[in-house]
């Protein structure tokens, strides 16, 4: 299936993080079938910290998501439960896209995209052979995990080729972080390829702690000291026929638990995301 070029960036850079293997959930937890960094204990205080952000490969994450192309009422905000506790509820929802990911070595014309890339990570739960690549920068009490670009897994067929390579690589996620933090910056790319077109353009991040809170996943799993991070994405592309001014905003929240990483996500254009193109979840 063919990836349209417009989407395959502002979406998926940002790809969802796996962390570490089958462990001890946050404190708090109910249940075991959530992946959790291996001797990794996170902390309930509202801080995700850098030794509760993890990298490891191999690990099979299920999430599921709504059908493309479809649009999904969604509330950001957590609420408070028949205990007081503010919680997002994600037990139900559309299952319409089922799909495993892990960490993974960039191998082949992926690592050949980017050679300083250490991971790769497919970047849709639809088109699994479009990764993420990543790399991991470590502090003297700090992490920060990057995207370094896109690739897609193979070079053929040419008019699904996908190769773009950041200027500077845009940290998606850092630790420490807590409620109030923003950070962002500019990105430019040049020379690229998506989906078999030369492309090259600008895109402009922001990231915000928004909120913190529990939240309920499908099966009735909670985990606690969920951060939420709002994101938004402006791209301006030097080729972009289906955009009339050749550029667009996507606006993301995305809910990461230390020791776990991303749990859901929800992506939209609406600013204030109650109708959203995307809403995934993990699936314990």
């Amino acid at each position: 299936m063919r990836c349209p070029a417009l989407t395959i960036t502002l979406t998926a850079i940002t790809a969802g993080l796996v962390l570490g293997c089958d462990g001890p959930v946050n404190p708090g937890g109910q249940g075991t079938g959530l992946p959790a960094a291996p001797e990794c204990v996170a902390t309930v205080d509202g801080v995700l910290a850098a030794d509760e952000l993890a990298v490891a490969e191999g690990l099979p994450v299920t999430y599921v998501r709504n059908a493309p192309g479809t649009t999904v009422a969604f509330d950001p905000a957590p609420h408070a439960d028949a205990d007081g506790v503010l919680t997002w509820d994600l037990r139900d929802g559309p299952e319409d896209v089922r799909a495993t990911l892990a960490v993974e070595a960039p191998s082949g014309w992926a690592a050949e995209v980017a050679p300083e890339a250490q991971f790769a990570i497919a970047s849709t739960l639809q088109w699994p052979d479009l990764l993420t690549l990543l790399d991991v920068v470590d502090g003297a009490a700090s992490r920060e995990l990057r995207a370094v670009g896109l690739a897609s897994r193979d070079a053929d067929p040419a008019s699904q080729r996908t190769a773009l390579v950041y200027d500077t690589p845009v940290t998606t996620l850092r630790a420490p972080i807590t409620l109030g933090d923003v950070w962002g910056g500019q990105a430019t790319f040049r020379d690229a390829v998506l989906s078999g077109l030369p492309n090259a353009g600008v895109e402009d991040w922001t990231f915000e702690v928004i909120d913190v809170a529990d939240a309920l996943l499908p099966g009735g799993t909670r985990v606690r000291d969920v951060l939420a991070i709002r994101v938004t994405t402006t791209r301006t592309l030097a080729v972009a026929s289906d955009l009339p001014d050749n550029h667009e905003t996507v606006h993301m929240l995305q809910l990461f638990a230390p020791c776990v990483g991303e749990i859901a996500r929800a992506v939209g254009t609406d600013p204030e995301l109650h109708a959203v193109t995307e809403l995934r979840r993990l699936v314990p």
